[in-house]
């Protein structure tokens, strides 16, 4: 079969797996049912899954500091029981990617801890450190291959996670190795994430990955055995040039050499790349989360071959069946949709989008949409593009697919070059697969199709099972500290800033932002630039724009001047411009127009001061800003006419 399964297979898959590894089974195949009657990426799921319910998950989150407290947390993991470890390096964005991720699980309770070490400096102690906690978490011996103890359990073992242990991707490969029962690979570094890779390296790198899963003396040869997937957790080229073509690099890993199609595959590859406390993130939300809503956008129009065999509406029946809301663009989706949408948080958990264009904009129908356009994120996403180029650098924040992970995105699949439609799966069968457990790196890619342009980010592995079973018990680490008592505290003795801070990692954002807006209200002069900045996203979160507003004026130059923070401002601030008292923003946009935006947010705001009267002063501030490009100098020049009356 080339593309999906049939209905009726998957109806049958469907119903046999919710009694085969329904909560309370012990997490076992029932009797008379055989693992191999699946289809190999069925398998697959079905074994990631079976172990995720066979894990108890203590209801809280442990914020920790530094690598060392991450490491020693995830050591007081076991087999049977869990919970979630994310850090906290002081910065604005591992501060949104912990509000989000605490929105998305709901941990009854949120603690802190710290570890009194510090993380050895030498790479080859850090790695000593890491297989030393592993192997004592699984009860394996220092001296005895992890085969030995995982060769007959189906549920462990599922695939190998690839890291190097100076990169700072190591926390999401340890958690993962750990948390999917994994032998660790440790590799070489093999560059950075915007260079395009060497066909010859990239033929080394497989082949090191197919000798590293040959010595753990587990099968992996075929699609089926037991080792499935790979994950890369370290910085990597998304794409290698194999002299004719850009291919991305996680469609090349896990083939057999020598096949000249590339067509045998034995395993998915996905790819986690960022900083230590990023790449915590996307192994947690991996681990831990589950979607509870899902939004589909066409940017296609959906009649018309072969438009009509992507429409993404017929994947709510499938999306529904895995217990998800979903939201969708019924019919084609114009950039105003899409705006409206925008102006407002993001709540699911599952995206899929089908658009044309580049890496720095997204046609819909009609209208242009750019990076700056993506929404802001309430949960951590997974987001199926369908486009061309969109994940051809996706460590930059001006492509498509960096600007979706820059606001929290923890699994991506999307474009490194012109793929042409037909390499994408539709969505309606992405969906399918998913439904029936096929994990990320499977769900999203053709079967036996030749290696080609399409890269997953992300854990290969992460399958929308079942809600974890959520276990009554302290989480085992001496001397933690809950954060509702310290944001109580805080909140008391009217240190403010602190205590919204604690209230957003809390996923409390209505609480945040009621107790900001009594102080705009009430003590005007308390809103300091520290709590301004403090509250800004919760205030966005919780949808109340003219506080958020307010809060923007109080921002340092620093906090105000944030790229991330500025596309929040025009989400906010767009309809306002639109409105009947543009003049309430314009002054504030006019210092905040966005160097990748400049064209668009300039036009805008010329439109909005035309509303207000001041067509003569419109033109001229269009004629005193610079277009950056062509695209830039259009939108300028599209606003003039328009001022003018022009057609």
């Amino acid at each position: 079969m080339r593309t999906e399964f049939r209905s009726g297979w998957i109806g049958w898959c469907a119903g046999v797996l919710a009694l085969a590894i329904a909560p309370g089974a012990g997490a076992q195949p029932i009797e008379g049912l055989n693992l191999d009657e699946l289809p190999e990426q069925v398998r697959l799921g079905v074994r990631v899954e079976m172990h995720r319910r066979s894990v108890g998950v203590i209801d809280a989150l442990v914020i920790v500091p530094d690598g060392i407290s991450y490491l020693h947390a995830i050591g007081a993991w076991t087999p049977e029981r869990r919970f979630p470890v994310l850090i906290d390096d002081g910065s604005a964005q591992a501060a949104e990617d912990i509000a989000r991720f605490s929105r998305g699980f709901k941990p009854s309770e949120v603690i802190r801890w710290s570890h009194p070490d510090a993380m050895p400096g030498d790479g080859a102690e850090r790695r000593r450190l890491i297989e030393k906690t592993k192997r004592r978490i699984w009860g394996l011996p220092e001296d005895e291959p992890a085969a030995n103890s995982w060769k007959t359990d189906p549920r462990l073992a599922p695939g190998v996670v690839v890291m190097n242990e100076d990169d700072p991707a190591w926390t999401a490969g340890f958690a993962l190795a750990v948390g999917r029962a994994q032998p660790i690979v440790w590799s070489e570094r093999l560059g950075q994430i915007g260079e395009e890779m060497a066909l010859r390296d990239a033929e080394r790198f497989a082949r090191f990955v197919e000798e590293a899963c040959e010595a753990t003396g587990l099968s992996w040869r075929e699609t089926g055995d037991k080792l499935g997937g790979v994950t890369i957790a370290m910085r990597a080229p998304v794409r290698l040039n194999n002299g004719e073509r850009i291919v991305a690099l996680t469609d090349f890993v896990g083939r057999h050499g020598d096949d000249p199609r590339g067509e045998q595959r034995w395993g998915w590859a996905g790819h986690i790349f960022g900083n230590e406390a990023r790449a915590a993130y996307m192994a947690m939300s991996a681990l831990f989360y589950r979607p509870e809503q899902a939004w589909l956008f066409n940017g296609y129009q959906t009649t018309g071959s072969p438009w009509t065999d992507y429409n993404l509406a017929p994947a709510r029946e499938q999306l529904e069946g895995m217990g998800l809301r979903v939201a969708d663009q019924g019919r084609a989706g114009s950039h105003r949709a899409w705006q409206l949408a925008s102006q407002r948080v993001l709540r699911a958990g599952l995206v899929m989008v089908n658009s044309r264009g580049m890496r720095d904009h997204f046609d819909l129908n009609p209208g242009t949409a750019r990076p700056g356009d993506i929404p802001v994120l309430d949960v951590p996403t997974a987001v199926y593009f369908i486009h061309s180029w969109s994940a051809v650098h996706p460590g930059t924040r001006g492509t498509v697919a960096g600007r979706w992970l820059e606001r929290g995105a923890f699994c991506y699949f999307g474009s490194t070059d012109e793929p042409y439609l037909q390499s994408f799966l539709p969505g309606p069968a992405v969906a399918q697969r998913m439904r029936v457990l096929v994990p990320w790196g499977a769900a999203t890619r053709i079967d036996r199709a030749p290696i080609w342009k399409l890269a997953v980010i992300g854990d290969p592995l992460w399958v929308v099972g079942q809600k974890q079973q959520r276990v009554r018990g302290d989480v085992p680490l001496k001397d933690a500290v809950e954060l509702r008592a310290e944001m109580a505290s805080a909140a008391r003795e009217g240190r403010l800033e602190e205590a919204v801070r604690l209230l957003s990692v809390m996923g409390r954002d209505g609480d945040a932002a009621s107790l900001v807006a009594s102080a705009l209200r009430d003590n005007p002069e308390k809103v300091t630039p520290g709590l301004a900045h403090a509250a800004l996203m919760p205030v966005f979160r919780a949808g109340r724009g003219q506080d958020f507003i307010e809060l923007y004026r109080k921002l340092g130059p620093d906090e105000a001047n944030d790229p991330a923070r500025r596309d929040a401002l025009w989400h906010v601030a767009r309809p306002m411009l639109e409105g009947s008292e543009p003049e309430r923003v314009i002054n504030l946009l006019l210092d905040h127009v966005r160097d990748d935006e400049t064209g668009s947010d300039a036009a805008a705001i010329a439109r909005a001061m035309g509303r207000a009267g001041g067509t003569g002063a419109a033109i001229a501030y269009l004629d005193r800003i610079e277009p950056r490009n062509d695209r830039d100098r259009r939108a300028m020049e599209a606003a003039r006419q328009r001022l003018r009356g022009q057609p």
